[in-house]
């Protein structure tokens, strides 16, 4: 699914986009979820919504920038990595 912002609707903070497309895919449980991102707001926002994160090394963001996320990935392999491992607990 694809899941965006609002330009003039109720969502507009990432933490909502993140729950709006959890909704759609019938997500109920968080834990079974990780946020992928690659800038703070990302990192913010799947927090906020209750998800890990695992903050890409290879986007925008810098390593400070997405010091709070959970895991930090350098590759595409190291996010499905994250993934087994953040659904673990």
């Amino acid at each position: 699914t694809v899941a965006g912002a609002d330009m003039h609707g109720p969502v507009h903070a990432k933490r909502d986009v993140i729950r709006r497309c959890l909704g759609r895919l019938h997500v109920e449980d968080c834990a079974q979820a990780l946020m992928v991102g690659d800038r703070d707001y990302d990192v913010a926002g799947a927090h906020e919504a209750g998800l890990k994160c695992a903050g890409v090394l290879y986007g925008y963001g810098s390593r400070e920038e997405l010091a709070g996320a959970d895991f930090l990935c350098r590759t595409p392999a190291d996010v499905a990595e994250a993934a087994v491992r953040g659904s673990a607990g």
